[in-house]
């Protein structure tokens, strides 16, 4: 009787307050979030979590002790990652990170991925202020609570603002961001393995100057974790 009361509802609530789908705009029905089932069977899943040797890990090649690294979808124009990835960050829609790092959670859970720590990548004090949110903290809590790992957002912070990466060549990237991170607590990863959450990964520029950070305070291994592969 509760479940049926409950779905009652949620019925209801739909009928007053319409939920719609983030991609298509088409109403939600009963037990969808987010995304209309249509619009989740289409994503542009990489798979890039059941292949060690992906595209993504070998721009960390150089990198012994990168051990891992992933995304969940495939980030092309106008296309659905891209599509929630903007809504989020720039519409204040920080539930669209919290599912799709849930949903990603879920998959990396069936195959075995774990670590001791999270580690979303910081974003600027100002930067945050202005968004109100860190996508990246939002992304790594869906993953912590699939995964049951847990998240450390205060240990390492980004020292310097930046310019965005968006229309920057691949070398811009590598000098938009040389040492823009500082690892305050550096006893809280020495021996750890530690996974490394983004919201997208293109060049690898950004994550890349943490990992040499984390490397440099003597963390066991990385994993990377994104929910978008870029170009």
């Amino acid at each position: 009787m509760k479940p049926l009361l409950n779905q009652l509802f949620d019925d209801f609530v739909s009928l007053m307050f319409p939920r719609i789908c983030f991609n298509c705009k088409k109403p939600l029905v009963y037990q969808e979030e987010i995304l209309c089932i249509g619009c989740y069977s289409r994503m542009p899943e990489t798979n890039y979590h059941l292949f060690k040797e992906n595209p993504l890990y070998q721009k960390f090649a150089y990198e012994s002790k990168v051990k891992f690294v992933s995304a969940f979808l495939f980030y092309n124009r106008k296309g659905v990652a891209q599509k929630l990835i903007h809504t989020m960050k720039y519409k204040n829609m920080p539930q669209i990170g919290r599912f799709l790092g849930s949903e990603y959670g879920r998959k990396l859970h069936r195959a075995g991925v774990t670590a001791d720590i999270i580690i979303p990548v910081p974003i600027h004090a100002k930067k945050e202020a202005l968004r109100g949110f860190n996508q990246s903290q939002i992304i790594a809590e869906g993953l912590s609570e699939r995964l049951e790992i847990p998240i450390d957002s205060k240990s390492v912070i980004r020292k310097s603002f930046t310019t965005t990466q968006t229309r920057k060549s691949r070398v811009e990237r590598w000098l938009n961001v040389e040492q823009i991170y500082q690892v305050k607590e550096p006893q809280n990863f020495e021996g750890k393995t530690v996974m490394v959450v983004d919201d997208v990964l293109t060049t690898g520029a950004t994550i890349g100057t943490l990992v040499d950070e984390l490397v440099n305070v003597g963390v066991k291994s990385i994993s990377i974790v994104t929910i978008a592969a870029g170009k």
